[in-house]
């Protein structure tokens, strides 16, 4: 049976811990796909952004019904 102390720290933890994994895991996927595909300066990582674009959109979408899944399940 939950207790108040026990949903609070469930409430804390999806809102908390687990939504800054859900941006953090896309973000630093981002990075590395745009990084990979060109010299590692600013001028090059705006030009590769939009050449990215679709696959970071298809990786994003991934990672976050990954997590949301993994959330639904427990």
């Amino acid at each position: 049976m939950w207790s108040a102390y026990d949903y609070s720290g469930f409430i804390s933890w999806n809102g908390y811990v687990v939504s800054a994994l859900t941006l953090l895991l896309p973000a630093l996927l981002n990075g590395l796909i745009v990084m990979s595909l060109g010299k590692h300066n600013s001028l090059s990582m705006q030009n590769y952004f939009w050449i990215a674009a679709p696959l970071m959109s298809t990786a994003e979408s991934i990672i976050t019904g990954m997590v949301i899944s993994g959330i639904a399940l427990t």
